[in-house]
């Protein structure tokens, strides 16, 4: 057809131009040129090479494209098929165009049936789940299990194939376009409408992921409830460093990103980290709710029982010092202060992560309520042992 056009160009006037379309020869080698068969021909090549990529879409991508998983790769590389000068022509330009929104479409299908089979239908075992991109999964399906890695993969390429898109748009596709179509917005809104879908379960499987790492996580702040046992009657000195379990609770979210932290764009591992901390907080807030109840409780406890044993309250465990319960209190304290360095580290603002305020508030109000018991019993006995002087 460029040839054709080429040689139309040749003519002089348009009435030479008629002229040649009229000759019997021109007719010839027209009818030997079939728009529909080429179109036919591009096709099958094109949108069969995507569905050939999506019979084993997790494969590592190749190209330069910067896509991770093949699919994407052969998608991206698809979609520029259809407007290389060496395969578009005008006359199939409405062809072309329905194909590559066809290609958008049937990329966020695929998408659809990854979270509905990965997300919907399979439970969260955190128990189970590694984070590495290692290991094997048994499973009823023909097709194996998408780990970690590929679903971070997964996130990672569809939010550069959402961004590659407009620039295509732009500098490709209404170019060629806008010498057939002088108004091109409508264009415009139905690339974005089918550009959109691309990212529309992207929070889907964001949350999955986060499930799936603050699960891991959270399973080690479940040993802030060993703190009262190694302060309680064991005469240990004030806390000054925070536990283990703080620093234990964070190694899977820093395996996470040690593994897969250069897959995401920035916005998205910000906004994932965010999400992270903010469901291990809600946990942190409930195990140290428990803990500082249960330290009340043992510490009423106590002093009724000292008092039905008429023991001397006049000089209480404070006058020696912080009691076991108040060294509780402040490891705690210290326990979240070390929480909130770590959040900073990563590079997210602590007030990023909802409920983190609430944390520390309820912590530190309860060591500041024993420092100021502390002060109070102080006074009370430096009064005492001064009357016992004055009376002396």
């Amino acid at each position: 057809m460029e040839f054709v056009d080429k040689f139309e160009r040749e003519c002089g006037s348009q009435s030479s131009v008629k002229r040649l379309r009229a000759h019997p020869s021109y007719n010839t080698f027209m009818s030997k040129w079939s728009l529909p068969v080429y179109f036919q021909i591009r096709f099958q090549e094109i949108a069969g090479s995507v569905e050939t990529a999506l019979m084993n879409p997790f494969n590592t991508a190749t190209g330069n494209n910067g896509f991770k998983l093949s699919v994407f790769d052969t998608i991206w590389n698809a979609l520029q098929m259809c407007w290389k000068d060496q395969v578009y022509i005008t006359p199939l330009a409405h062809r072309f165009w329905k194909l590559t929104l066809q290609i958008i479409l049937r990329c966020t299908t695929w998408i659809s049936e990854v979270s509905e089979k990965e997300i919907n239908e399979k439970p969260t075992n955190t128990e189970n789940q590694s984070l590495s991109s290692d290991g094997d999964k048994a499973t009823d399906d023909k097709s194996p299990p998408v780990t970690m890695a590929q679903m971070i993969f997964l996130i990672g390429d569809v939010d550069k194939l959402y961004e590659k898109l407009p620039s295509m748009f732009t500098k490709c596709i209404q170019v060629k376009l806008s010498s057939i179509c002088k108004d091109t917005s409508f264009l415009t809104e139905s690339f974005e409408e089918a550009r959109s879908k691309l990212i529309e379960l992207q929070d889907s499987f964001c949350s999955f992921i986060v499930k799936q790492v603050c699960g891991l996580c959270s399973a080690h702040l479940k040993s802030a409830n060993d703190i009262p046992r190694l302060y309680r009657r064991t005469n240990r000195e004030v806390p000054s460093k925070s536990s283990n379990y703080v620093q234990n609770a964070m190694k899977p979210l820093q395996l996470f990103i040690q593994e897969h932290g250069d897959v995401l764009q920035s916005s998205r591992k910000q906004q994932l980290f965010a999400d992270i901390f903010t469901h291990i907080v809600q946990e942190y807030h409930s195990v140290s709710s428990d803990l500082l109840t249960s330290v009340k409780k043992m510490e009423e406890s106590l002093k009724r029982l000292k008092m039905m044993r008429k023991s001397d309250v006049g000089l209480p465990q404070s006058s020696q010092g912080l009691s076991d319960d108040d060294k509780i209190r402040l490891q705690l304290a210290i326990d979240v202060r070390k929480f909130g360095e770590q959040i900073v580290s990563l590079g997210v603002e602590k007030d990023q992560v909802k409920g983190y305020a609430e944390l520390s508030e309820l912590v530190e109000s309860h060591v500041k309520k024993t420092s100021d018991e502390l002060l109070t019993e102080l006074k009370k006995i430096a009064k005492v042992r001064e009357a016992e002087e004055y009376n002396s």
